[in-house]
């Protein structure tokens, strides 16, 4: 799992939306998300943090061959530094010990009460598309933010076989807005690794023509909080609410 430089940017300005105050904000990431940027990157990303406290990853150079970035991109940081300087909190979960793993849990099932509403973000990196009980995986994630807290996912809209799934923009739009969230970003993600950029796309009206090999993104914040619920889709007369 992976996040794009775009993401890494987007979650910069949702870090600094949130009221941290004196105390540090908690962050869940459904598996590991390697960050695909160079740690040169890091001052003009997050220009309110000091990059020294942030360390460089020792296996740059198989992340970057794993992802396709060009050797010229140098190192890449460390997820965990990275998350500690901007004053994060990061728990990593995912069903197998993939590398760094805090708890393992399988987000076909509902996730144990202590998640629940026990974060200000939640990541999904790409990870929901490989869960066959996808509509549970997704309440999951929505479940486990606290008001005012955010949601970010990134997931396949046209990588065929990537997962069992791909999404859709109307599946994100309908759900958080019909649950208690209100929607920050509704893109999809294109381009090669190393410039990975936004595209507009219909948030529920059909399209043609989506670009290849391209991922959904979407952020919603969640302002009232209710038990989750399955969603209508808008075009069979699902209203937010």
């Amino acid at each position: 799992m992976a996040l794009a430089l775009p993401i890494i940017q987007t979650i910069g300005a949702i870090v600094d939306k949130l009221p941290a105050g004196t105390r540090r904000l908690k962050v869940l990431s459904l598996a590991h998300p390697d960050l695909l940027m160079s740690v040169d990157q890091i001052p003009r990303v997050f220009p309110h943090h000091d990059p020294e406290k942030i360390q460089p990853r020792a296996d740059s150079a198989d992340v970057r061959k794993r992802h396709g970035l060009p050797e010229s991109t140098g190192d890449l940081p460390d997820t965990r530094s990275l998350f500690d300087a901007i004053g994060c909190d990061i728990t990593i979960v995912d069903v197998v010990e993939a590398g760094d793993v805090d708890r393992i849990v399988d987000l076909n099932e509902p996730l144990d009460p202590d998640y629940r509403e026990a974060f200000d973000l939640v990541l999904d990196p790409g990870t929901v598309e490989h869960c066959f009980n996808i509509g549970q995986a997704i309440r999951n994630a929505a479940t486990s933010v606290a008001a005012g807290g955010f949601v970010l996912h990134a997931n396949p809209m046209s990588m065929f076989n990537h997962g069992f799934y791909n999404l859709n923009p109307t599946l994100f739009y309908d759900f958080y807005n019909q649950n208690g969230f209100e929607i920050h970003l509704i893109a999809a993600m294109t381009g090669p690794a190393a410039a990975r950029k936004f595209v507009d796309v219909p948030a529920v009206k059909r399209f043609r023509n989506a670009p290849p090999e391209a991922r959904m993104v979407s952020v919603a914040r969640r302002v009232e909080v209710r038990e989750i619920g399955w969603p209508t889709q808008t075009k069979y007369g699902g209203k937010p609410g």
